[in-house]
């Protein structure tokens, strides 16, 4: 803790050379990041869906049992649901057991909070809370934290789930804080360009859903151009902690030959905030990645 302090303060008044000497010196992790001085968790803002066609399911293990087997690891959580505006639409209390897994299904927790919002998505935070026998064990003066960066599944029922994992910090959660500090200060313009082709005769339906993981709105701008160089653009304000999802169709890329587009989305506020691409086959048959 006092690392960190002595780093916060010093960091805006020393030379350079001086600061890289001290970025060693007190403790890289606390100079270059001093929200992370204390112990907690860093977690991540993800994308759900849960429309007519689409459900969103989170199997959450107590990851805390793998790490400190002998120890009650025996916690709970909250699930935070906001909507594609980054409005709050409830908030979801759950309990994990020592060794144990829970599953929840977002339609089901729609529906207890009383939530249907009219875009059928938006993001979700999942605080897993540092059991209090596991929080015993850490060093009250070296700062710790675990990354929540879980897996969670989109599913087309009756079609199994297909998963994919977090990529980018969004939270810092201390241990007995009533609120998380964000992990950004504020939002850039990273580029994201997939280095495959798509084929939208391959797939019934097709989209690539955005994240907004700053509190401030970010313009994004998806541009799909195909052999010819011929292109189609579309561009989103996504709303602080919101989401926006681009669908592409035939109709949308009229004029376009669209068995061989390219894709390139332009305004992401995170180094790591990669989209997630829906593939949806006529089968029913759902595949979600992060390419």
């Amino acid at each position: 803790m006092l690392r960190a302090k002595a780093a916060d303060l010093l960091r805006g008044r020393l030379p350079e050379p001086v600061k890289r000497w001290a970025r060693t010196a007190l403790g890289r992790g606390a100079a270059v990041e001093p929200r992370l001085g204390r112990r907690g968790v860093v977690e991540d803002l993800f994308f759900w869906i849960g429309d007519e066609r689409h459900d969103t399911v989170l199997p959450l293990q107590n990851y805390f049992s793998v790490l400190y087997p002998d120890l009650d690891t025996t916690t709970g959580g909250t699930l935070v649901l906001r909507d594609a505006l980054g409005r709050v639409l409830g908030r979801h209390e759950f309990h994990l057991r020592a060794h144990g897994i829970t599953r929840l299904r977002i339609r089901e927790v729609l529906a207890a909070v009383g939530a249907r919002p009219p875009e059928g998505y938006g993001t979700l935070r999942c605080h897993l809370r540092i059991p209090d026998a596991v929080a015993a064990t850490l060093d009250p003066l070296q700062p710790f934290y675990f990354w929540d960066r879980f897996y969670i599944g989109y599913v087309t029922p009756p079609a199994p789930p297909c998963f994919v994992h977090g990529v980018d910090k969004t939270y810092v959660a201390d241990h007995g804080a009533a609120e998380p500090a964000l992990f950004y200060d504020a939002g850039k313009r990273y580029a994201w360009a997939p280095e495959i082709p798509v084929d939208l005769g391959a797939y019934a339906r097709f989209s690539v859903a955005v994240v907004n993981r700053t509190a401030a709105a970010a313009a994004m701008t998806l541009t799909v151009t195909d052999a010819n160089d011929a292109a189609r653009t579309w561009s989103a304000d996504v709303a602080p902690f919101g989401a926006h999802r681009f669908e592409l169709d035939p109709e949308r890329v009229r004029g376009l030959a669209h068995e061989d587009l390219r894709l390139h989305l332009d305004g992401i506020p995170t180094r790591w905030g990669r989209p997630v691409v829906f593939k949806e086959f006529a089968n029913g048959a759902l595949s979600a990645m992060h390419c």
